[in-house]
Formats: structure tokens, sequence, C-alpha cells
């Protein structure tokens, strides 16, 4: 995995084939850490990088984005980016 498992998609996570699609996932990670100070998987405490890559993918993958206090515009842009 190429980036920073915090804000990487995905797909970067499952080690497919990345495409702008990704890029705006990543960018709606970045916004979603500014506008709450951390991420729901920023607290894995696991040191082995390949382990955590792999669990925080899993969060990821199962995380409702909906159950966040979000404005209407970001909510909409996360279910675009998915």
């Amino acid at each position: 995995m190429t980036g920073t498992a915090k804000f990487a998609s995905v797909n970067a996570h499952k080690g497919y084939e990345l495409s702008r699609r990704d890029d705006l996932e990543s960018l709606g990670n970045l916004i979603l850490y500014l506008w709450f100070g951390k991420l729901p998987w920023s607290d894995i405490e696991i040191n082995e990088g390949s382990d955590r890559h792999r669990k925080v993918g899993a969060i990821k993958e199962e995380f409702d984005y909906e159950n966040l206090t979000l404005p209407t515009q970001m909510q909409n842009y996360i279910k675009y980016c998915k």
C-alpha cells in the first residue's frame, strides 16, 4: 500500500489500482479529520504496519458515515465518492 492508512481509500487498502475516485475519497477522509480532529480508525493499537493497514481498511469498509454529524453537502460528497 502506498500512502497514509489514515486517509487512504478503501480500494487502496484492498490493493486495487487507484483512480480519481480514490483521490476524492482520500480528500473526504482528510476533510473529516480536519472537521472532527481525529478519525474513527485513528486509535488502532497495532504496531505491525501491514496488520494495521488491513485492520484500518476493514473498519473503513464497514463504517457508517451517516451516523456522523456532518453538513448535508459533506454527507452527499461521501455518498458520491463511495
